[in-house]
């Protein structure tokens, strides 16, 4: 049987091959894409595509204002590993590095 996974992921326009080769990679059942306030509308169009490849998938946005960048996402990711860390058998994070788009680095937040 395969581990109950949820992957949450930095979303921005420029990055999201990366989070479809984490999915690609690790198959999750949930994903929670964290990005800036201005880009909500990107990101919802961003999880129809998604959900064009995987329909069975729940996503939620979660939306960070730019001021206190690191304090707001740190803090979005905190909400969301308490709120899911029973549920899950895995919580991995996808970092997409901001200076080069193809690179990523998983983080194992629960096993």
């Amino acid at each position: 049987m395969l581990a109950k996974t949820f992957q949450i992921a930095t979303f921005g326009t420029f990055r999201t091959g990366n989070i479809l080769t984490g999915l690609k990679i690790y198959p999750s059942q949930k994903l929670a894409l964290i990005c800036y306030d201005h880009d909500n509308t990107n990101a919802k169009r961003f999880v129809k595509v998604i959900r064009s490849i995987d329909e069975n998938i729940e996503i939620i946005v979660c939306l960070t204002p730019r001021q206190n960048i690191i304090e707001n996402v740190f803090g979005n990711i905190g909400r969301i590993v308490g709120f899911e860390i029973n549920r899950y058998q895995r919580i991995l994070l996808n970092v997409s590095s901001v200076i080069s788009h193809y690179r990523m680095q998983f983080y194992v937040l629960h096993t």
